[in-house]
């Protein structure tokens, strides 16, 4: 759910920047959704101790 809400908002952003999105979404995205993967790890395991 949240790689396609920043899947369509990062490039109309970077866009707005005159940034070319082709380039600077990749990264970004898999960057923004191991961050949010690693603290809903992190949000489980202090669930579970």
């Amino acid at each position: 759910m949240f790689a396609s809400i920043f899947g369509t908002l990062v490039p109309m952003t970077l866009e707005k920047f005159k940034v070319d999105p082709a380039i600077a979404t990749g990264p970004f995205i898999a960057i923004t959704n191991d961050i949010i993967g690693m603290m809903m790890y992190m949000g489980i395991t202090v669930l579970l101790s």
